[in-house]
């Protein structure tokens, strides 16, 4: 579920079009006034921003596949996705922190 999530908060044009701007700004102002990674990533996941994302990726699961809501919304798959939400974030920190440090050329796969 955390990487059918983080997949989600990439690459779904519905999330990527009106909510995902919104979480790269947060990430990117929070980022500029030197929080670290851990701040950045509590902070956005208790906005009211990190609970729209979260509820409109189980609301896209909903409506794609035929799980039911009590399969969606157990604690293990929430915790799922909390996680991919947070996987989703620290890859847009860590891409402001390579582009500081000069190495906005090299992909994510590369550093691996």
């Amino acid at each position: 579920m955390k990487n059918l999530a983080l997949d989600y908060f990439r690459k779904q044009p519905s999330y990527c079009l009106m909510v995902a701007p919104k979480v790269r700004d947060m990430v990117t102002r929070l980022w500029l006034e030197g929080n670290g990674l851990r701040t950045v990533a509590e902070t956005i996941l208790k906005s009211d921003l990190g609970k729209q994302s979260i509820i409109r990726y189980k609301q896209y699961v909903a409506n794609v596949t035929a799980v039911t809501e009590d399969f969606i919304n157990s604690d293990e798959n929430t915790r799922s996705i909390i996680m991919g939400f947070l996987s989703y974030i620290e890859e847009i920190y860590n891409e402001l922190e390579y582009k500081r440090n000069g190495l906005a050329e090299l992909s994510f796969e590369a550093l691996k």
